[in-house]
This record gives structure tokens, sequence and C-alpha cells, in this order.
């Protein structure tokens, strides 16, 4: 399991024990742990929603171009079968947040205010949604990734 899946899977867990209101449950110790129920999917698919947008053109000041509006209407509309628990904004790659001027750093950050704004739009709860920047000096192009975490529904 790689980092960024192992992360997303630990704030699931947490955004889990939120929802359910309480704790994982541990076994008691010498006892098996019980399997998963046969029902369940396993697959990351089946519990994530990401779009990667690349940054350039997404937003015309700090506001989000009509591109990136649409965009980010088909990632919700390809979430409609899941309950979202997590919304994680992620800017990655070489963003001006750190020793920029004092105006691309309010700029940067009006940006992912009117993302997490617009995403609370679409019925998500603010409390929720949270941003997470990602650092990679091999990542030469900025993007944004907005990913949907969550559960399927069981109908």
């Amino acid at each position: 399991m790689n980092i960024k899946t192992h992360r997303i899977a630990a704030i699931a867990t947490l955004a889990a024990c939120a929802l359910g209101g309480g704790t994982p449950a541990l076994a008691a110790p010498g006892a098996a742990p019980e399997p998963p129920p046969a029902s369940t999917p396993n697959h990351d698919r089946d519990h994530n929603r990401t779009a990667s947008l690349p940054a350039q053109g997404l937003f015309a000041g700090d506001q989000l171009t009509a591109a990136t509006r649409s965009r980010i209407d088909a990632l919700i509309a390809e979430a409609q079968d899941m309950r979202i628990e997590v919304v994680l904004v992620v800017p990655t790659g070489p963003w001006t947040i750190d020793g920029g001027t004092h105006k691309d750093n309010d700029l940067t950050r009006a940006r992912l205010a009117n993302v997490r704004r617009y995403l609370a739009g679409h019925g998500l709860d603010p409390r929720r949604i949270f941003v997470e920047r990602r650092t990679d000096k091999r990542v030469r192009e900025p993007h944004l990734e907005v990913q949907l975490v969550g559960e399927m529904h069981q109908d």
C-alpha cells in the first residue's frame, strides 16, 4: 500500500469512527480477527472518486472557471452512488504558497477557499472538506486533486 492510499485509508477510518460515534473495535488478545463481510467491496475504486486538474486554467483571478466547475460537477455526479465521508482538496506540485509574495499567498488561500465553498454548495458537509498540501519535487506542473472518500450506498 503506498503512502497516499494509506493516508486516505486512515482518514476514511477516522471519518467512519466519527460517523459511528465510536472507536475502531479491537479484538481481544488471542482472538482471531473477524473476516470482512462477503458483500463488502474491497477496492479503492468503490470508496474513492478523484479528479486531477492541471493548475493551468483552473481559476480566473481567485474564482473557479466554468471548465473547472464542470469537472468538479462531473466528479460529484460520478459519486452519486456514494455516501461521502471526507473530501480532500490537494494542491500538488510547485504552487506558490511558501516563498511567494503576500499577495500570491492570499490569492492561493482565496482560491482554495472558493474550491471548498463550491463543494459545500453541492451539499457536501463543509466540516468534512479538508485541504492538504503535498509537495513533491518530482512534479513539475502544479495540479489540484479533489478526492471524494466514502462508502457505497447500501440499497
